[in-house]
């Protein structure tokens, strides 16, 4: 089994130890190096040319955020993930608009060995993911060899969709944030998100593309009537559906139980998409890790909605909507630069797109 080489940078020696400490406890990963701050970091990226950079963004000292501002600029630095303390969850959207892949709670408890195990916890789905991803890489160098037959751009749509439905894991914030400001304040109908992100942090988030994008961008409240031209994100911790009550579209948020570990879930929200808009949704599969959103497009196909699923190249993670173009459910297959095109041309608002 290949090991995942990490990277530590923290300014903490008690947390560098709580790391080390989770990371020899880990089975399949690799310590390869610490440092304490960006300018350290960056040498031994250089060096070591690690797969995981686990990264403390709290401490000016650390230079964590600039840190990810120059990494952003290269489309081969390691998978980064983020580590904070802000209970607000500014600090892990900024993390993550500038370049992160998760972010994760920084533990403040007292008792060292339990702050071991619980960052072990939340490291080992992480590392188990991108395990599977390197190895699948490294056994298939060729591109071609790992290619799957994939539908191209869809030749058109015969009919205005009336609700546009998006799950997104691992590399979502900044792909939210590079398609959401580009769609129109005219948009005509109403945008569901779901985001695999804990509580707190979606507000922020929600908060930001808010005051980034054309159209209003909330954290979806329970109960909040769904209007044209707007985006409701999925509370972090909870699931999100929509219903039709009095003869309105209605969001309702909740404490259901997780699906697939999921909470929120995107197969929860496509299910409800299914039953409530049916084939006038275009349901979306972005970058991620796992299959959460497979089985929930593979209903809404089966009542006539339209399934698109982002490329390889520009997913952060290929997890996701590769579950879904293999299965063969997805009518779509887009890279992300053209998302908003595809959402506007749904809406009606571009002409019909030739075939390829």
């Amino acid at each position: 089994m290949r090991l995942l080489r990490v990277l530590v940078v923290d300014d903490s020696t008690t947390f560098r130890k709580t790391l080390r400490d989770a990371l020899a406890e880990t089975p399949g990963v690799e310590l390869v190096g610490t440092a304490f701050n960006a300018w350290m970091a960056l040498e031994k990226l250089q060096r070591f040319s690690p797969d995981v950079m686990l990264l403390d963004v709290d401490v000016p000292a650390t230079g964590g955020l600039d840190l990810l501002s120059e990494l952003r600029e290269s489309s081969r630095g390691p998978s980064i993930v983020a580590f904070t303390s802000d209970k607000t969850g500014k600090t892990a959207a900024e993390s993550l608009r500038r370049g992160a892949d998760q972010v994760i709670g920084r533990p403040c408890g007292s008792n060292l060995r339990d702050n071991m195990f619980r960052v072990r916890k939340d490291l080992q789905p992480i590392f188990d993911r991108l395990r599977c991803r390197c190895e699948e890489v490294s056994a298939c160098p060729e591109p071609s060899i790992r290619a799957t037959p994939m539908p191209h751009w869809f030749s058109g749509f015969t009919k205005s969709v009336r609700a546009v439905a998006i799950g997104v894991s691992t590399g979502g914030p900044r792909a939210l944030a590079k398609v959401l400001p580009q769609l129109p304040a005219d948009l005509p109908m109403p945008v569901f998100i779901t985001l695999h992100m804990p509580p707190r942090f979606t507000t922020s988030l929600a908060e930001e593309l808010d005051g980034t994008s054309r159209l209003r961008v909330f954290e979806a409240r329970h109960g909040q009537p769904v209007r044209a031209g707007e985006v409701y994100i999925a509370p972090g911790g909870m699931q999100m559906k929509v219903v039709k009550a009095i003869g309105q579209f209605v969001v309702q948020v909740n404490h259901d139980p997780p699906e697939g570990n999921c909470r929120p879930s995107v197969n929860y929200l496509f299910r409800s998409i299914a039953h409530t808009y049916g084939a006038d949704a275009l349901a979306i599969v972005m970058t991620g890790m796992g299959d959460d959103g497979a089985l929930g497009a593979r209903l809404l196909k089966h009542h006539g909605a339209i399934i698109a699923a982002q490329d390889e190249k520009s997913s952060v993670i290929y997890g996701m909507p590769k579950q879904v173009i293999e299965a063969g459910i997805a009518d779509i297959v887009f890279p992300l630069d053209k998302l908003h095109e595809l959402i506007i041309r749904a809406a009606g608002r571009l002409p019909r797109l030739a075939s390829t």
